[in-house]
């Protein structure tokens, strides 16, 4: 029997004589309604994987994740879907091997390399001291998937799910902060691939160029969305690229450099601004015709790295997984100039810019667009002894919450004044912005902030974050420093603050102090125009 037979024709089923007759007559249709077929199924995956894998907070107490997702599906479901697995393994083609698939040797590459980037992270992280488990068993699970998705493709499913139990740890506590879109980037692209692998494995014979075009507007819309939100709040004109940097200095970025060095950069920088913001815009627009012709593709992804260079270099944000996706998806377009008369062809490109245009809807990348401004403000958590030395908790004491701690500024901390921006001093209103950065001084500053009435204190979510830090230092306390081998090769962070500056291990902590900074530009100084104690939290007692 023809090893490329789906499930429908294996049962003896086939499409209407009218369907027939109108694939025999415009072939083209055959790919585009493949290609919609994908992408239905990968709707749907999202739809159903997102939610299956968001396993509750308490499982994550638990030593083995995996027996708590089986918990969480529930036996019914998980033997309901054990049978389906089985049925399209006995009569579909989902046990194949990689050189049943065209172009496998690219494909196979591309897809095992990708779940390598995103399993480096969650499986490098180090021990949870906030959970108090390791989960050893299914970081150990997790990189055992990965040698056999090189075998067999059917593992990208168990890989997907397991890889998304393990991301949604860092959800929990919801503590705040969008540092989880960059990594779901890449898993975003696995499961497109799951999609494709299940259709083919029910339909028959669906080329791979469908799962190649479609991951081409799944990464190009992650460039374009950006890029429209920058034209709807009018981002060109108002653009400050200079201001990041003294921002990311609060954040810690540069933390080496003393403030006149950051200053002289941002002064660098400044004549500068408009034509980085050009590069900026004009790359991820641009992204909007992806599939206009081949050449275009990989000058357009290798721009892209260079934008996430450049972007690490000014805020501190190193997109490597973003970075490493561009990469492979460069490196599998080169070796497939074969498939170019159907990826881009002039239907496919008018498809792709539907696509595109509309991946807000299917694809729901990160819309990155706001303005920058002179303002920031930020956190800082101190631990205490008993003779009242005190030494700052960094970022990476709180891994694998470290980008979290680095980006957030958790304004549901804040009772008494309203917090103008976000984190790293951004907010999409352009008059608010162009308000801040006509300011010259930190008392004209405060002056603005109290004409704002708004507040974002929220009493349970404050209660839920003194909680976390208090465990997480207790647990942390009590078991000492788990150093674990996984940790001598541990992945990049992706938001870089204070790196490089290890916090001492006290051995008795007393206190916890958790401080609010508002830092202000005024294009010749960084100040620090509000430094206070937000909470003193006592060891053992309740942070409340």
């Amino acid at each position: 029997m023809n090893a490329e037979m789906g499930l429908i024709q294996r049962l003896g089923l086939s499409f209407p004589s009218a369907v027939r007759e109108l694939f025999d007559r415009w072939p083209a249709m055959v790919q585009l309604s493949n290609t919609a077929l994908v992408l239905v199924v990968f709707i749907v995956f999202e739809f159903v994987i997102l939610r299956a894998s968001r396993l509750p907070a308490e499982a994550y107490f638990e030593p083995i994740l995996t027996v708590a997702l089986v918990e969480h599906f529930g036996w019914l479901l998980s033997i309901g879907t054990s049978l389906f697995v089985v049925v399209l393994s006995r009569y579909g083609t989902l046990l194949r091997p990689w050189e049943t698939i065209e172009r496998r040797a690219a494909l196979r590459v591309f897809v095992v390399f990708l779940a390598f980037v995103i399993a480096w992270p969650l499986t490098t992280y180090g021990y949870n001291y906030y959970f108090d488990q390791a989960h050893s068993f299914d970081r150990i699970a997790l990189v055992v998937l990965v040698f056999l998705l090189w075998w067999r493709p059917l593992f990208i499913y168990p890989f997907v799910l397991l890889a998304f139990v393990l991301l949604w740890q860092i959800a929990e506590p919801p503590l705040g902060g969008s540092v989880l879109a960059h990594k779901l980037q890449v898993l975003h692209v696995l499961n497109l691939f799951a999609s494709y692998l299940a259709v083919r494995c029910i339909f028959g014979d669906v080329k791979s160029g469908v799962f190649i075009f479609l991951a081409c507007c799944l990464v190009a819309t992650a460039y374009w969305l950006p890029a429209f939100g920058k034209f709807q709040i009018d981002w060109l004109q108002h653009s400050r690229l200079d201001l990041v940097i003294p921002a990311a200095y609060a954040h810690g970025w540069m933390a080496s450099l003393d403030a006149e060095t950051v200053i002289a950069f941002a002064d660098t920088v400044q004549p500068l601004k408009v034509l980085l913001a050009l590069f900026a815009i004009g790359i991820e627009t641009l992204f909007l015709l992806f599939l206009i012709f081949r050449r275009a593709s990989l000058g357009l992804l290798l721009a892209a790295i260079v934008f996430h260079v450049g972007v690490f270099a000014i805020y501190g944000f190193f997109f490597w997984t973003w970075i490493l996706v561009d990469a492979a998806l460069f490196v599998l377009l080169f070796h497939v100039a074969d498939g170019d008369r159907w990826i881009y062809s002039r239907p496919q490109l008018a498809f792709s810019i539907v696509l595109i245009a509309s991946g807000a809807y299917w694809a729901h990348p990160p819309q990155l667009a706001w303005h920058d401004t002179r303002l920031t403000y930020t956190i800082r958590i101190d631990a205490i002894d008993a003779e009242g030395n005190s030494w700052p908790l960094r970022p990476e004491f709180f891994g694998p919450y470290d980008d979290v701690m680095t980006m957030s500024t958790f304004p549901y901390l804040i009772k008494d004044h309203a917090r103008l921006v976000g984190s790293y001093g951004v907010t999409p209103n352009a008059r608010l912005a162009d308000a801040i950065n006509t300011l010259t001084s930190g008392a004209e500053l405060l002056e603005l902030e109290a004409l704002d009435t708004t507040r974002q204190f929220n009493e349970e979510r404050a209660n839920m974050f003194y909680e976390f830090v208090l465990l997480y230092v207790s647990n942390r306390l009590r078991s000492g420093e788990r150093l674990t081998a996984s940790q001598v090769v541990a992945a990049p962070p992706q938001f870089w603050g204070f790196r490089g500056e290890k916090t001492a291990e006290i051995e008795d902590i007393r206190f916890i102090a958790i401080s609010e900074i508002t830092t202000f530009f005024d294009g010749q100084s960084i100040t620090a125009v509000r430094e206070r104690e937000l909470n003193l939290i006592a060891m053992g007692s309740d942070p409340q």
